[in-house]
């Protein structure tokens, strides 16, 4: 009879919690991929900003390192998706990289 009342103890917590879960407001969030790509070059400020202007304020982004230790936005390994440059990002300075146009 114990055990019963224990199990039974258990399960009134586990449903008062799931209760509580169930209450809560939920929120969605909305988070813009590589900011607006489809409008503008993804991964630039223009597509950072077209998103934010469009109400969204979560974004997915990639970083990678320069060979002089810059931090720069890149989705891919090198920029030959994006640009006419086939090089990879670790391999360039940052010079190099900001000489590059989308």
């Amino acid at each position: 009879m114990k055990n019963f009342f224990l199990k039974l103890g258990v399960c009134a917590l586990a449903l008062t919690g799931a209760a509580e879960v169930l209450a809560q407001e939920q929120v969605i969030q909305l988070f813009a991929h590589r900011g607006s790509r489809f409008e503008y070059d993804e991964n630039t400020l223009p597509a950072f900003k077209a998103s934010y202007d469009a109400g969204l304020r979560g974004f997915e982004t990639d970083i990678r390192m320069t060979r002089d230790g810059e931090l720069v936005i890149s989705h891919d390994e090198t920029l030959a998706r994006l640009t006419p440059c086939k090089r990879v990002v670790e391999t360039m300075t940052a010079d190099e990289i900001r000489k590059v146009k989308t």
